[in-house]
């Protein structure tokens, strides 16, 4: 789905490029991962958009590399002149810096804009798990310490903290099985060859478990969703600290003029409360749109780092 996506958005934003290529200079959105995922889906959807609301080029550049640190610290480098912009996920600005040196501060370093989407997240087990709900899989995981594991993308991943704050508030004992990438690590869980257990974004997983090729137990979100994935919630299973979803902002590097911030969030603003298709394509991919403010979206940040960091200082984790 997201690779058709790409090329219509690709394909899209050629006349919009060419409108905008003589009278104002291109803005650099940065997205710190590679091509395909769903940080850079949405990064291309809302590129078109938002071109035209600000009548000007937006271009995206991926630069993957370390959990999204590398593309992270290229944001919070540039200059604050409004020319460069960038995606801001959990991993870069919460459970990579509470777990690495990454050579930027999420508090000091850059200007929020706006979140533009919240991300739901799965907990699901390969079939021939001995569980097809939560409490059963609570069940099998407390009377069966350490024999059943978790696979990630690595250590200090979100998927990593997720399932290690879950853990903590469950009690629960479950190995930790790192990969050397998420397509990897859900693969692996999958294949019924690796790790039997995975805490995974829904836009991720969703397919795999329409062709019931994973089954979910429980589900990190603020609301309840469709079939096949009305399942209890976190929250509403006792575990509403854990019950945190992922998001994708918008980010500019500190020090970015208020006028500029200003015209930037008005921009944002129409693209995703009044584009019904690009809010429709969003929530089609799995995603709730939030759309909040600068304020809001600074204080979020400053909550998933500190819920994060607090977590990595108690279990001592190091990566």
């Amino acid at each position: 789905m997201h690779r058709r996506n790409l090329l219509l958005t690709a394909i899209a934003t050629l006349p919009a490029m060419r409108a905008f290529a003589s009278d104002a200079p291109p803005i650099k959105l940065i997205v710190p991962f590679a091509p395909g995922g769903s940080a850079d889906f949405i990064a291309r959807l809302i590129a078109v958009p938002l071109s035209l609301r600000l009548e000007q080029p937006v271009v995206v550049e991926n630069k993957a590399g370390a959990g999204s640190t590398i593309g992270t610290a290229a944001i919070a480098q540039a200059s604050p002149d409004g020319l460069t912009l960038g995606i801001a996920a959990v991993s870069g600005m919460a459970t990579g810096p509470a777990t690495m040196k990454v050579g930027y501060d999420p508090h000091k370093d850059f200007t929020a804009i706006t979140n533009i989407c919240a991300t739901p997240s799965v907990i699901a087990v390969n079939p021939s798990f001995p569980a097809t709900n939560f409490q059963e899989f609570l069940q099998v995981v407390r009377k069966n310490p350490g024999k059943y594991s978790y696979a990630t993308s690595g250590p200090g991943s979100v998927g990593n903290l997720q399932m290690e704050l879950f853990k903590q508030l469950a009690d629960l004992r479950i190995v930790h099985i790192p990969y050397t990438g998420a397509s990897q690590a859900l693969t692996g869980v999958i294949s019924g060859q690796g790790a039997e257990i995975i805490f995974d974004q829904l836009p991720s997983i969703r397919n795999h478990v329409v062709a019931k090729k994973l089954i979910p137990v429980a589900l990190a979100s603020s609301k309840q969703l469709p079939m096949p994935f009305n399942i209890p919630t976190l929250k509403e299973l006792g575990f509403e600290r854990a019950n945190r979803m992922s998001f994708f902002g918008l980010i500019a590097p500190a020090g970015l003029k208020q006028e500029v911030l200003a015209r930037i969030s008005k921009a944002m603003d129409g693209v995703l409360h009044s584009d019904t298709g690009t809010r429709r394509k969003l929530e089609d991919a799995g995603s709730f749109v939030i759309g909040n403010t600068p304020q809001q979206f600074q204080e979020q940040i400053s909550s998933e780092y500190k819920t994060y960091a607090d977590l990595v200082k108690r279990l001592n984790l190091t990566i």
